[in-house]
């Protein structure tokens, strides 16, 4: 499983997922610096995950803008867009770490989930 956000989010992530491997939950993260160019090699070296958590703080009619990238590169199939923190709500390291491991359990049965 591989978590992908960008920003300063990636200390909170960081975090969680130490906290997940601890729990023997196999879990990377990928920390993306900017948008465009977009990574689209990068991002394609995780097609062999089982499932991307892709965390937004944005939101749009289909998705998260980083959460929509990543979906284009890897198929929605195997991306869980999760959109958080929005309006300034405080999304920290425990956060992460329920939503991943939800996402991880298949708890989330929509590919966009808003927390």
């Amino acid at each position: 499983y591989a978590v992908v956000c960008m920003g300063a989010w990636c200390g909170d992530a960081k975090e969680a997922v130490r906290s997940l491997r601890r729990e023997g939950v196999p879990v990377g993260l990928m920390r993306i610096r900017f948008v465009r160019p977009f990574p689209d090699e990068e991002v394609a070296e995780l097609s062999g995950m089982d499932r991307v958590v892709v965390f937004d703080r944005d939101i749009t009619p289909a998705g998260g803008i980083l959460g929509r990238e990543v979906a284009s590169v890897l198929g929605r199939d195997k991306v869980v867009n999760v959109l958080a923190g929005l309006a300034g709500v405080d999304f920290k390291a425990d956060e992460f770490r329920k939503a991943v491991k939800h996402a991880v359990e298949g708890e989330y049965a929509d590919r966009v989930v808003l927390l």
